[in-house]
């Protein structure tokens, strides 16, 4: 004899009652060990998340501690060269971190003419000023570092 059970015709609480058994299964179980070392973590880099948003990262947070903790005991076996440690992008997922690599086969120009991008002013002659008038003295900088910046640049005085 062949037995079919239809979800319709089972008791509303065991239908409920099943319902929420396979949610809490397939919600992901946290490390209650490692509480005060989440709260350490978050407090250090600044983290703050809303209440949805803090199981997601506490879970890939976890993932990737693991991940660093399996590496270094590889580590310790002789396995790898280096060691590896938790930092500030610990709770973001590997395609997420993609985001801050620059493409490996990208091309790059020979040359940049850093005048014609607009990160660069002209420079000022400051004999009409007088000598004495205090100016500022700028070491230069790295352009990438330029990049990330307006681009209303000070306009420097030459000397």
């Amino acid at each position: 004899m062949y037995v079919s059970i239809c979800i319709w015709n089972m008791h509303p609480s065991l239908f409920l009652a099943a319902l929420c058994l396979g949610m809490a299964s397939a919600a992901p179980r946290l490390d209650q060990s490692l509480d005060a070392h989440w709260s350490h973590w978050k407090a250090a880099h600044g983290k703050l998340y809303d209440k949805d948003e803090e199981g997601q990262r506490r879970t890939v947070w976890e993932k990737n501690l693991k991940m660093i903790d399996q590496h270094n005991e590889e580590y310790s076996q002789g396995q790898h060269s280096f060691m590896m440690a938790m930092n500030a992008f610990g709770d973001l997922k590997p395609e997420e971190g993609n985001v801050f690599q620059a493409p490996l086969f990208a091309e790059i120009p020979s040359s940049v003419d850093w005048r014609e991008k607009g990160y660069v002013t002209p420079v000022k002659d400051q004999v009409r000023q007088g000598s004495a008038t205090p100016s500022p003295k700028v070491k230069p900088k790295e352009p990438v570092s330029l990049l990330w910046k307006l681009r209303n640049c000070i306009q420097f005085v030459m000397f």
